[in-house]
């Protein structure tokens, strides 16, 4: 029988490998990001579970801060007890979404939308939590809060 590629072993030896300075360099790469995001983190006080880049191989998570949900004011978007990941750079509200916001020394996650008063923004936030049983409320940017990023994911334990 006739091999109509060339044996595993020979295969192998023409593989091109990484030199060990392109691995000292994606580790450092790696370590920078890291310490990026833990700064960013440090800077907005955020309660750090872990870091996302620890154990999610997804590169788009990797070094986003994990934030536990505390309460039901999110109804099945987040659940108490479900994780999100922050995506510290994303802090742009003008197409709204669900986001972490620290407001007097805690973290909220709640849906975000602009407010705007003859076509400008007024500075400041419309927070409407996906519970019905809450109400909506607004905040101002800078004065009463501000905002650390938008949530990027969600780890759920419920199936």
């Amino acid at each position: 029988m006739k091999h109509l590629s060339p044996p595993a072993s020979e295969a192998l030896d023409d593989l091109p490998l990484p030199s060990a300075e392109q691995h000292a360099g994606a580790l450092n790469a790696l370590v920078r990001l890291r310490d990026e995001a833990t700064a960013k983190v440090e800077q907005h006080r955020l309660p750090i579970l872990v870091e996302a880049n620890l154990w999610l191989q997804n590169s788009e998570l990797a070094g986003m801060p994990v934030v536990r949900m505390r309460g039901d004011s999110m109804g099945d978007t987040l659940r108490d007890g479900d994780f999100a990941l922050v995506e510290v750079g994303h802090t742009d509200v003008a197409d709204g979404g669900v986001f972490a916001i620290a407001q007097n020394g805690s973290v909220i996650i709640t849906q975000v939308e602009p407010v705007y008063q003859s076509g400008r923004s007024t500075g400041r936030i419309r927070c409407t939590p996906r519970n019905p049983v809450y109400s909506q409320f607004e905040l101002t940017l800078g004065e009463d809060a501000r905002i650390i990023g938008r949530v990027a994911q969600r780890i759920t334990r419920y199936l």
